[in-house]
């Protein structure tokens, strides 16, 4: 009888401690989307935007954003500059090789929070 409960308690045991440890203790954050012009990127100069808006739909304005791009063997970060509406812009990002970037945007927003948000992007090299 023992032995059946060893069995039943430890996979429950296991399960709460994966859930848990996936809960930070805080609110959801809002929305973090980057975007690339020309989609799909080329190799070159692309122009990145990042747009922060509130979970509630509000743009999110007054923070500090870093763009980090990490590619196949180069690694850039650069200071985004704000335009107005939660929208966060580099004009020239210098993604330098083709292949599989991850681009990771970081806001440290002026309340105190810091949103991080990543995405993987497919880097062409523009040749026919």
């Amino acid at each position: 009888m023992r032995l059946r409960t060893v069995w039943v308690v430890w996979p429950l045991l296991a399960l709460l401690f994966v859930v848990l440890s996936g809960c930070n203790g805080e609110l959801p954050e809002g929305d973090v989307r980057i975007s690339t012009a020309p989609t799909p990127p080329v190799v070159g100069p692309t122009r990145i935007v990042v747009e922060a808006r509130e979970e509630d739909g509000n743009p999110v304005e007054g923070g500090r954003a870093v763009l980090r791009g990490v590619g196949p063997a180069a690694e850039t970060e650069v200071e985004l500059e704000e335009t107005g509406q939660g929208r966060y812009i580099v004009p020239d990002f210098p993604l330098e090789q083709s292949g599989t970037w991850t681009l990771t945007a970081v806001l440290d927003l002026p309340d105190g929070r810091t949103w991080e948000r990543s995405t993987e992007v497919r880097v062409l090299s523009g040749g026919l």
